[in-house]
């Protein structure tokens, strides 16, 4: 295996789960239906990207139509925006309308 060929490889590694949430987050977005969620919990994963805390957000989400289902997302997020979601917080979300386990934080 030649070094570039390993370098690559590191990369994809590395670099691969951050491009598929996106990717997820993205897809909600463009394919998603307004729905409400509640957080239930937030955990620290105790990863950091850009200095931020990497965390698990576990919802509650009660879709436009159907019953409410739990859900996770897991993403970096600043200490400014975890203060703003404690337990019991409702927030808006997007929910893919073919995948309703991707979903997204609407932004404030």
């Amino acid at each position: 295996m030649s070094i570039n060929t390993f370098v690559l490889l590191i990369c994809a590694v590395a670099l691969g789960p951050l491009v598929w949430n996106q990717y997820k987050v993205s897809s909600a977005f463009v394919n998603g239906l307004s729905a409400k969620a509640v957080v239930t919990d937030v955990i620290d994963t105790g990863n950091r990207h850009n200095d931020n805390p990497v965390v698990v957000l576990k919802l509650r989400v009660q879709p436009p139509s159907g019953p409410a289902y739990d859900a996770e997302i897991r993403q970096p997020m600043s200490a400014v925006a975890l203060i703003k979601l404690p337990r019991g917080q409702e927030v808006a979300v997007r929910v893919h309308r073919d995948h309703p386990e991707r979903i997204a934080l609407v932004p404030e």
